[in-house]
């Protein structure tokens, strides 16, 4: 737990429904799941006038290093939320990304290349920033009743909704759903006690996520950029991802390796043996030395790997109201521009280019 950071602790409420034991009490929407998901379908139903019940069984925002990354898109629907400022104000903004193999730069891309746009193209800020942001939206909601500690135990699917027993401190007591919006995770166990399962993708390679306090910033104030490695010197035969966030923290994702040489995700049980030590983190500091002018690749067919534009890197399915939240997966993409007069110099080195979206939009690293 990184010590730039208190979490909040929320209090418990005891329910009203347990005064009245034996009374319906009905909802026009309950909500489980208090995290980017949950919070943001919430707060977008009461601002429209519905009343929402959201139910959580913790008391504070996520633990560790989760969702980090945020597009313009997503800035927009924080906007209409009304967290999207205090998100940028706390946030690190970026708009430059470069790609290295070894040592030397091999692609670039802008995600703003022309001024006076309202939001810049990503904004990176760790989750339970953002968590606690929507949370103090939803607070000053008076239609929406947010409730910690309080864990669903129970769903029983009816003709007209759905009724729901939630465990609390005090006992427990049922609630009468006309829509129950499910959005307590990957593993949800509202989803396993329906016997649902979540389709989707599952991304092969993975990555250890260390989010590391530096006493001295890589770049100047006020400047940030997203960095990639393929084939890095400080972890060779790999790939790292490096991110600044909010509180001089900076994010590393190196990918780990297996004991054997089969690529990690044909290796069996445990978990692989990772080859990233404290040398690596001390020498993220410092940025690699550009020995040749960049190179700009021109993608190709190859390079390419469709993307289902409903799933996210995870690999399960994203819902329009998962997107619009920027689960912790789908806040880590960004949209990269393809220009089709971009040409591949003779003489540069083809490398993977980061798996597109569609034929017009990337997913970067």
């Amino acid at each position: 737990m990184l010590s730039t950071y208190t979490y909040p602790r929320y209090a418990y409420r005891r329910p009203l429904e347990l005064d009245a034991p034996h009374a319906v009490h009905r909802r026009p929407v309950v909500v489980v799941g208090a995290g980017p998901v949950g919070l943001t379908a919430a707060i977008d139903l009461a601002q429209q006038g519905q009343p929402v019940v959201l139910l959580d069984d913790d008391d504070t925002v996520s633990i560790g290093s989760r969702g980090l990354c945020y597009a313009k898109r997503t800035l927009e629907i924080l906007d209409r939320l009304g967290c999207g400022q205090a998100v940028v104000a706390k946030g690190v903004t970026w708009n430059v990304g470069r790609t290295f193999h070894r040592d030397e730069e091999v692609f670039q891309f802008n995600l703003q290349p022309e001024p006076d746009h309202c939001r810049p193209g990503m904004v990176n800020l760790q989750q339970y920033h953002l968590e606690q942001c929507l949370v103090e939206r939803a607070q000053s909601l008076e239609n929406l009743d947010l409730r910690w500690r309080h864990k669903v135990v129970a769903v029983k699917p009816q003709g007209d909704g759905a009724v729901v027993q939630i465990d609390t401190a005090d006992g427990r007591y049922t609630l009468h759903a006309d829509w129950l919006v499910v959005a307590d995770g990957a593993r949800s166990p509202v989803r396993r006690m329906l016997g649902l399962d979540m389709a989707g993708r599952v991304f092969q390679d993975r990555f250890l996520i260390a989010d590391v306090v530096l006493k001295e910033p890589m770049f100047a104030e006020g400047a940030a950029e997203r960095w990639f490695w393929f084939d890095p010197p400080f972890h060779p035969g790999q790939s790292v991802l490096l991110h600044r966030e909010a509180d001089n923290v900076w994010r590393s994702s190196p990918t780990a390796c297996c004991r054997a040489s089969a690529p990690c995700w044909r290796a069996a049980a445990p978990r692989p043996r990772l080859r990233l030590g404290l040398r690596l983190l001390l020498r993220l500091r410092l940025p690699l030395p550009l020995r040749h002018p960049p190179r700009v690749l021109n993608p190709t067919r190859q390079n390419l790997a469709k993307v289902d534009p409903t799933s996210n890197s995870n690999g399960s399915a994203s819902t329009p109201s998962s997107a619009a939240a920027c689960s912790a997966s789908a806040m880590a993409a960004c949209s990269l521009p393809v220009t089709p007069r971009t040409r591949c110099r003779p003489s540069a080195r083809a490398v993977p280019i980061p798996a597109c979206r569609t034929a017009t939009t990337w997913r970067g690293n």
